[in-house]
């Protein structure tokens, strides 16, 4: 079965683009068409290197717009409407060893 590619102008905004671990960070997607299905991925690394990946499956409503605050995830690394999903649902990924827990080595920097 053969999927149609559909490619629009679309713009991904996370606000706050920098914040601490228990504050509530919003994704917004707007430019889709409407009721487009689209996928939400996140990937980091930790201190070592490790990648960590979550995503959603979600469907962008009738001005083709998602936001995580209110949108449900149909699908993926968690389900329901999860403003953190996308953070809340990192795992290591599938080539990673699967026990390995998220490591920080500056504490005092949110970005390294």
């Amino acid at each position: 079965m053969d999927q149609e590619v559909v490619y629009t102008d679309a713009s991904v905004v996370a606000a706050p683009s920098s914040c601490l671990q228990d504050e509530e960070v919003v994704v917004t997607i707007h430019g889709l068409l409407p009721y487009q299905d689209v996928t939400l991925c996140a990937t980091t690394a930790d201190a070592n290197g490790v990648l960590f990946c979550a995503y959603g499956h979600y469907r962008s409503d009738d001005s083709g717009s998602i936001t995580t605050e209110d949108s449900e995830s149909v699908g993926g690394s968690y389900t329901g409407v999860w403003t953190m999903g996308l953070l809340s649902a990192l795992k290591p990924a599938p080539h990673e060893r699967q026990s390995t827990r998220f490591f920080k080595r500056r504490t005092d920097s949110p970005n390294h």
